[in-house]
């Protein structure tokens, strides 16, 4: 997940968009570091095609409040999985609840 990070702030902050360099034959993602060809590959999927098939499938399987719990500071994926999983909390308010109730420390 870092990774996907770090290379999401790398595009992001290119000089130019990256539909230029997977265009081009004089440049490379794979010559800027932290990409690599795997990413590169999910690049021109999501350049060309506006999604990415594996992560519509993973949000299938994640309920949209746990995302939104993820954007709580201190709060990664796997605690907001452990949330989910242990303490079956999936919006922001069953966290408020819970935190409320410090019911956090059940959490294994």
């Amino acid at each position: 997940m870092r990774a996907y990070r770090n290379a999401s702030r790398t595009i992001r902050d290119l000089p130019e968009p990256v539909t230029g360099i997977l265009s081009s034959d004089d440049r490379k993602l794979t010559d800027i570091k932290g990409i690599g060809k795997d990413l590169v590959e999910k690049c021109r999927v999501l350049v060309e095609t506006g999604n990415l098939p594996l992560l519509d499938e993973l949000l299938e399987q994640v309920p949209a409040g746990v995302l939104d719990i993820m954007r709580v500071p201190g709060v990664g994926p796997k605690k907001a999985a452990a949330l989910f999983g242990q303490l079956g909390i999936g919006t922001l308010d069953q966290l408020k609840a819970a935190c409320e109730e410090n019911k956090g420390r059940e959490l294994k």
